[in-house]
């Protein structure tokens, strides 16, 4: 057993503290004691996150971001927010308060969302804040001790997490300072808070002061208490401390050995216990302010030679913990719980008499080791934390222990009988696994891979939570600075996205040269960009490593969950589902299938397919180790032909499918002898190649599912809790998904090398195996490309909610209350999509915050319904992306898309948005009878997600070719695709019959007209005009069409329509025209078309009135006035002679208006105009022979 694994029975679930919303974080500069507070709206600003995302270098990024000290304070009223995150960062400069609540209830309406950052003038000292919450008021109170000795106290509401406006009051409200007179002596080395009254602050000549206030005061004043080994006092006027000569030196401070280091208080509140450095526990009297006992922290004698081997470090924490636990010891007495770090490390229990004040070593011969990690042999480890857990009823208790070895960190767990420590001290203890979706392997150059590399390297690196901002900015500028070749700032401006930087970045290193055959090596240059992604990649890492140092371990007795404080981060600590029971102790689980049960008796792993749980661990393990196996070639062939298989439909029978997918992965050329008999040995510890049953393999998928509780008393999660929830469901599917595909090769391996017809496998269906594998891969592929996917965070909206309407309505109230909201934060589509509705179950006693987390990852997945409705909810997804205007993340949606009308015409949808109208069309044409005609169900709102209105969703209800089509050009009118619009117009027009209605009619003719106008297609425009059932908008279009074509002088094919029942339309119109010209010189040939229109209808009468009216409208105007030489008139009058003499003589007369400045109608005869263009010709002689007019048109022309 010393050397077996452990069983790992929780998981770390650790996500990152940056800024879900970067203007949510207030910073708020405080004063020191004896400055002003007034002018709090000149100290507060917000600060966005992008201001300084960056560091020069790693210890730069150190000193910036990360935090120095930080714990979790539970409040105990319960109250939302009751949970605070504190963090003390920049060099102690600055102490950071946050919400960390996973849920809260729904009558809460404000969200406490806000980060504050409080801004001290003196650094704080080291273990120099504490918080605690008053019982009769809803507050926060957060004291702080400085370098400089004071000693805020710091009031917080609730609603200055919640509301911005809240912390503008006068921080002199909220806010006060108090410098202790101790402190003009003795320097202060902890600080302990009791309760919101009482605090306690360790001295380091070894003295105790004590500090109480009345609950209503604000903490201005403290009442001072000192307590010493020798007296005490309520005055300390007069003292004068003594220093010794053997002390300790910590920061600038020289410690005495009995400085106090740790302290708690008696389940009465009239002792406080403490531990000092020189490795002695003492009991204080608060009463009489005497030592009550003294005893070594192992109870032993020690000689004064000994004594300097077991001084304590004063960095260490905690070192004391009081247990209350009833009806286990005898009287009022309680349990102490005391560590000694020296050596290999020993806890104590002992019994406390308080009334008689007397201590009892509960187990004097007996000292109680944890088991250190398991790790290489130069590997120290130290304990940092830990925490004793009961249920304040019974003998069973929990310990946690945090361990450290420099960055890295392992949380163990044990159970135990307190009254028999002995026996079960040594037994049960359980390990917390680390996650595994950022442990994921970095991108490996390969020539079987076509993809780019620098995107692979993007993709990685941006991975959800794998790496933070500030994270990726310093490892860019640690490479810049490390390569002085590199000049970003000359080509790349600030506004250039971090992603485009570091490809920059990385390309400025890179040339592209020729190999010794001339040719561009472009093996070479991919080669050398992969090298440099790496020597980025290796930075980030570094920093990342740095990060994940933990420093406090805390533990929530309300909601009975661990959690880990890191330096830049939170983990929270929970139990392991059934298929990461399985993953994690997959090699192990028999030899700790009997602790599982005993320490996880609610589990029932293989309960449905009554399979053993060792037996499920044997087969994943085979599993895992059969695809570890896997040569380069033979991985990447796999998840080639696993993609082809999913994204495809079926066309051949699942054993023809096993046996396609084993030739195209050669499976028979790349396993050999070694890895076939490793296989064959895996499989013994599930019974036996021979004994794979289909029981085994389902036993192992119904662990990845979860049923849904009954909703009951739900809660509403928070954004951190939605952060812990997205991180906990990213590792849940990339396992789920590493499990799932190993299964899959191992089935179709046995399938065809083991289960053959000579020898076959009794108990296993692989045919449907692969099926049920391949449908639960289908799902997890979809939900990994939407957890690995980011876009800018909108207010979101899930895609499962049915009524359009209450959906819209809860948009713009998300819309509303969002006061926080920038759009430039990210958040990856499966939170956006499918998280706002998700409600968290609460904690209870039998199900403690450890297991709800696990069970609402799981749930949360589960209920996204991909499994049983893949054809509703990805193109629902679809929608979403098209709606929110993210093409290219809907460009890579696309492959996802099932061979549905509904989808398809998605797909048209989407190349549209992105102007690529053929393949839209196409697209189009296939989903119409599916949509139009189908008998499938008809597209709601809830299957349009917001895309579609009502009217559209009425369109695309099996309502018809006509109105199908007619949606459908309406989306290309949209984008100007006029030539689309006119083919789609021509289909619809196609199955319009003629009992339809005549508005359908109209607007089908009418979108074809007006496309075919736009695209000049005028005998298309003319042929749909005439199907026009609306004279009016017929006459409309008449208008357009002749406009049109003679702007644009196609008169000849104008006047080549027939416009059959249309001529006096189009004569009014064009007459009509003719009346509205301004310039009769300049203006459109109304006149002319009109001429020529009457004159090839034979309306010789007609024609020569508008020559006439046309003649009229010349000669007023400057050009028969100014030139002489201009024939226009001239011209015009003998086509008017012309086309008067080809009727007959007793019709050639006309009747005018105006005529020669008469007002009254009159009939101008063939003579009459003869005699006009003789006085023109007259007219223009004289005009030659300078002699000029004075006077007016229709007066006796006077000549010079």
């Amino acid at each position: 057993m010393a050397d077996l694994s452990p069983l790992y029975l929780y998981k770390e679930t650790r996500v990152n503290l940056e800024q879900a919303n970067p203007g949510s974080a207030i910073y708020i500069h405080l004063t020191a004691h004896g400055g002003s507070n007034n002018s709090s709206r000149a100290l507060l600003r917000r600060q966005q996150d992008s201001e300084n995302a960056q560091a020069e270098d790693e210890q730069s990024f150190i000193d910036k971001f990360t935090a120095s000290s930080a714990s979790i304070y539970f409040r105990q009223s319960h109250k939302y927010p009751r949970s605070f995150l504190w963090r003390v960062l920049e060099d102690g400069k600055v102490l950071e308060v946050r919400s960390v609540d996973l849920s809260k209830a729904e009558q809460e309406k404000d969200e406490a969302a806000l980060t504050l950052k409080f801004v001290f003038s003196s650094a704080i000292r080291p273990a120099g804040v504490a918080l605690s919450d008053p019982t009769k008021r809803d507050l926060l109170n957060v004291f702080v001790l400085t370098s400089s000795n004071d000693l805020y106290t710091l009031s917080l509401k609730p609603d200055f997490f919640s509301r911005s406006e809240a912390t503008e009051a006068s921080t002199s409200s909220w806010c006060r300072t108090f410098l202790p007179s101790s402190f003009s002596l003795r320097y202060p080395h902890r600080l302990y808070a009791c309760n919101a009254e009482e605090l306690f602050i360790s001295l380091h000549d070894g003295g105790l002061l004590r500090l109480t206030r009345k609950p209503e005061d604000d903490g201005s004043q403290w009442r001072e208490s000192l307590f010493t080994e020798g007296n005490w006092g309520s005055s300390i006027r007069g003292f004068i401390p003594w220093k010794g000569q053997n002390t300790i030196r910590y920061g600038d401070i020289d410690l005495e050995q009995t400085t106090v280091t740790s302290v708690v208080t008696s389940p009465s509140k009239s002792h406080i216990y403490t531990v000092s450095l020189n490795h002695t526990l003492k009991a204080w009297n608060l009463s009489t302010g005497k030592i009550s006992f003294t005893k070594d922290l192992l109870n032993k004698e020690r000689q004064p030679q000994e004594l300097a081997k077991y001084l304590i470090d004063p960095a260490t924490p905690q070192l004391i913990q009081v247990l209350n636990i009833e009806g286990v010891l005898p009287g009022n007495r309680h349990h102490i719980v005391t560590y000694s770090p020296i050596g290999a490390g020993q806890f104590k229990f002992w019994a406390v008499d308080e009334s008689r004040e007397g201590i009892e070593d509960l187990y004097p011969d007996d000292g109680f080791t944890a088991p250190e990690p398991l790790s290489s042999s130069s590997d120290v480890w130290s304990m940092a934390q830990f925490k004793i857990t009961s249920a304040n009823v019974g003998p069973n208790v929990d310990i946690w222990i945090l361990w450290k070895n420099n960055t890295s960190s392992q949380i163990r767990n044990s159970s135990f009988d307190v009254t028999d420590l002995p026996r079960t001290w040594s037994t049960g203890w359980i390990a917390t696994a680390s996650e595994t979706v950022n442990e994921a392997p970095r991108p490996v150059l390969s020539d079987l891979d076509p993809s780019d590399t620098s995107d692979q390297w993007l993709e990685y690196l941006f991975f959800p939570g794998r790496f933070t901002r500030a994270t990726l900015e310093t490892s860019l500028s640690v490479y810049l600075s490390s390569n002085k070749d590199i000049r970003p700032g000359r080509s790349v401006s600030k506004s250039t996205t971090l992603k485009e930087r570091l490809c920059y970045a990385v390309a400025s290193l890179v040339i592209l040269g020729r190999s010794n055959a001339g040719n561009m090596d472009y093996q070479r240059y991919r080669r050398d960009t992969h090298a440099q992604w790496q020597r980025l990649w290796r930075t980030a890492v570094g920093i990342e490593k740095r990060r994940g140092e933990a420093i406090s371990l805390v533990y929530d007795d309300y909601s009975y969950m661990p959690w880990v404080i890191t330096i830049d981060g939170v983990s929270a600590i929970r139990e392991c589902s059934d298929t990461e029971l399985l993953w994690h102790n997959h090699s192990t689980m028999q030899e700790f299938e009997e602790l599982l049960r005993v320490r996880a008796p609610h589990r029932r792993i293989g309960k449905r397919s009554r399979m053993q749980p060792n037996h499920l661990a044997g087969l994943v393990n085979a599993a895992t180790l059969f695809r570890d196996g896997f040569s380069e070639p033979l991985e990447y062939a796999c998840k080639a032909t696993l993609e082809s298989e999913l994204l495809q439909d079926p066309s051949y029978s699942a054993s023809a499918r096993i046996r396609s997918f084993y030739d195209r992965c050669n499976f028979a050329g790349q396993i050999g002898d070694e890895e076939y008999n490793q296989l064959i040995n895996a499989l013994k510890d599930c019974g036996g190649v021979k004994e794979l049953d289909n029981r085994l393999f389902l036993g192992v998928l119904e662990t990845i599912g979860q049923d849904n509780l009954e909703e009951g008393h739900m809660l509403i999660s928070t954004s951190f809790g939605a952060k812990i929830l997205v991180q906990g469901a990213e590792e849940t599917i990339y396992q789920n998904l590493n499990i799932l595909f190993s299964l899959l090769v191992l089935v179709v391996f046995v399938a065809v090398e083991i289960d053959s017809d000579e020898e076959p496998l009794e108990y296993l269906d692989a045919a449907k195996i692969y099926i049920k594998l391949l449908r639960l891969l289908k799902e997890y592929v979809v939900l990994q490309w939407l957890a690995k996917t980011s876009r800018p965070l909108i207010p979101a909206m899930s895609v499962g909610d049915h009524d359009l309407d209450k959906r819209t309505n809860q948009r713009t109230d998300l819309l509303d209350k969002s006061h926080h909201y920038v759009p430039n934060a990210q958040s990856t589509l499966l939170q956006s999509l499918f998280i706002s509705f998700w409600k968290f179950p609460p904690a209870l006693p039998e199900f403690p915050l450890s297991s709800v987390l696990t069970y609402a990852f799981r749930c949360w997945i589960s209920s996204i319904p991909l499994l049983n409705s893949y054809n509703t909810v990805v193109p629902n997804v679809m929608c979403n992306l098209l709606r929110e205007g993210n093409l290219d993340l809907a460009l890579g949606f696309l492959q996802y898309l099932p061979n549905t009308a509904w989808a398809t015409y998605l797909k048209g949808r989407l190349y549209t948005s992105r102007k690529d109208y053929s393949l839209a069309a196409i697209h189009f044409k296939k989903a119409a009878f599916g949509l139009a005609k189908g008998r499938s169900r008809a597209v709601g709102p809830s299957e349009s997600n917001g895309l579609l209105d009502l009217l559209e969703v009425k369109d695309l209800s099996n309502n018809g070719f006509p109105r199908y089509y007619l949606h459908i050009l309406t989306l290309f009118e949209q984008c100007k695709a006029y030539s689309f619009v006119a083919d789609f117009a021509r289909l619809a027009m196609h199955f319009v019959r003629s009992g339809d209605d005549d508005d359908l009619r109209s607007q089908i003719l009418s979108r074809l007209f007006y496309a075919s106008i736009y695209t000049c297609d005028f005998d298309e425009a003319y042929m749909s005009l005439t199907q026009f059932p609306d004279t009016v908008l017929q006459k409309a279009a008449i208008t357009t069409l002749l406009t049109t074509m003679m702007s644009q002088n196609f008169t000849s094919q104008l006047l080549s329509f027939p416009f059959l029942g249309l001529y006096d339309t189009v004569d009014a119109i064009l007459s009509s025209l003719c009346q509205k010209i301004l310039n009769i010189s300049t203006g459109p040939p109304y006149h002319k078309v009109l001429y020529a229109f009457r004159l090839s209808r034979n309306d010789f009468r007609g024609a020569a009135a508008v020559l006439h009216q046309r003649l009229q409208r010349l000669r007023t105007s400057s050009i028969s006035s100014k030139d002489s030489h201009n024939e226009v008139v001239t011209q015009g009058y003998l086509s008017l002679i012309n086309v008067l003499a080809s009727v007959e003589p007793s019709q050639a007369w006309l009747l005018a208006e105006g005529y020669n400045g008469i007002s009254k109608r009159r009939v101008v005869t063939l003579e009459d105009v003869r005699k006009e263009y003789q006085e023109e010709l007259d007219r223009e002689a004289m005009i030659e022979n300078n002699q000029f007019s004075f006077a007016g048109v229709g007066d006796e022309m006077d000549v010079l």
